[in-house]
């Protein structure tokens, strides 16, 4: 018997980016399950062109919770967590077809894999990253139905898997933003979600965190990770990663000086 895949994917106005995602996934998953946040710009005419089950939660309850309701509506064997700034790329879809109906079932020892990490590369600014923290991330999206939950806790909410994990040779392309001042308004509305939990460091942390840790952050990236290989994208990419790191303690910083 075939297992069946779901995927799951998770929307808030995504009508330009939603197609390239599902397109990604057409012929491969027996359904799709979009989850969507209220959209006002088509992205639910852009899902039901491919056939999706589509439903609507508002409000927002934060991206952990609606990626696992998204996953909790699935009735497939295998479920692929998709966002929609994602897509699946070069033979990404052979592998995972692959990966389901044969290392899915047993693995070499005869015990069962339960889910399996994909390789995501990220495209800047018109360019495949080659260097720094998120040229080549190893990201959980495959799991088996029943043993995967999202957890983590926002903006960073991960896919964590009850029982054995393994590598799958399938990339995930990522394009997670339209331009630089999106960007910079993600970083300024992810830093305000971090920056309560990170006030209740002490003052000596945060003032690291404020003044040495993002020149650390820019070395991490354009040295040791490689990113200067990329040119001004991977430039303007490692400041943009130090800012949040600046900015996310610098406003642990004033949430603590108001207390």
């Amino acid at each position: 018997m075939t297992p069946r895949l779901s995927v799951c994917v998770i929307t808030y106005n995504e009508a330009d980016r939603l197609g390239r995602c599902l397109e990604s996934v057409r012929g491969l998953a027996d359904e799709i399950v979009v989850i969507d946040s209220g959209s006002t710009d088509g992205t639910r005419e852009v899902a039901e062109l491919f056939g999706v089950r589509w439903s609507e939660r508002v409000p927002f309850p934060g991206w952990e919770a609606q990626k696992q309701w998204a996953m909790d509506q699935a009735g497939g064997d295998w479920i692929l967590s998709l966002d929609a700034d994602e897509w699946l790329v070069d033979d990404s879809r052979e592998a995972i077809s692959r990966a389901i109906q044969v290392e899915g079932l047993s693995d070499s020892s005869g015990s069962a894999t339960d889910g399996f990490r994909l390789t995501r590369k990220t495209l800047f600014l018109g360019r495949w990253l080659r260097g720094g923290n998120s040229a080549r991330e190893k990201k959980i999206r495959l799991v088996r139905s029943g043993k995967g939950r999202w957890t983590g806790g926002d903006p960073h909410e991960r896919l964590e898997v009850d029982g054995p994990v393994r590598d799958l040779r399938a990339i995930i392309g990522h394009e997670p933003r339209r331009s630089l001042g999106e960007h910079v308004r993600t970083i300024d509305r992810y830093t305000s979600l971090q920056a309560p939990g990170l006030a209740e460091k002490s003052r000596l942390r945060l003032l690291f965190g404020i003044a040495i840790e993002p020149f650390l952050v820019i070395a991490k990236e354009l040295i040791l990770l490689g990113g200067v290989i990329d040119g001004a994208p991977g430039i303007i990419h490692a400041i943009l990663t130090s800012f949040e790191f600046f900015l996310r303690h610098a406003k642990a910083w004033e949430i603590k000086s108001r207390r």
